[in-house]
């Protein structure tokens, strides 16, 4: 740099705003079987929640979404649903969410739900677990 302009030491690094939690996903089925065992369970009109610690061997949040066939036949709305639970959460996730593993199941009813009815399911599962403060609608 030249001398008008100042040194690469005098720049001031930006503010970052603070950083969602890395988010891990759920795939052995001793995981899923410990979770029910040992979660805690919130259920909404459209999905339950459960929630328990995570073990040691890893510090991350991890998720799993379960849309079963018995909510649709379709792979197409399966994959619907669970892409639109996937950012809901993502919108709801707060910086300082401590590590722990979700089962989010949904029910037959997510079928005729929009975005926003999702999302609010989610956020009264996630808040009533003491995982999200209150959020404001859209």
């Amino acid at each position: 740099m030249d001398q008008a302009h100042g040194s690469d030491s005098d720049q001031v690094a930006p503010i970052r705003p603070p950083t969602r939690p890395r988010v891990g996903s759920l795939q052995k089925q001793g995981d899923f079987s410990r979770i029910y065992k040992q979660g805690r369970r919130y259920r909404t009109g459209l999905l339950t929640l459960v929630a328990a610690p995570s073990t040691g061997e890893t510090s991350a949040l991890r998720v799993a979404f379960v849309v079963s066939k018995k909510v649709s036949k379709l792979a197409v709305r399966r994959n619907l649903i669970r892409r639109r639970l996937r950012e809901a959460f993502r919108q709801l996730l707060e910086p300082q969410t401590p590590p722990l593993d979700l089962i989010v199941i949904t029910h037959r009813e997510a079928v005729e739900a929009d975005y926003w009815q999702l999302h609010a399911a989610l956020a009264q599962a996630m808040q009533r677990l003491g995982i999200a403060s209150a959020v404001q609608g859209r």
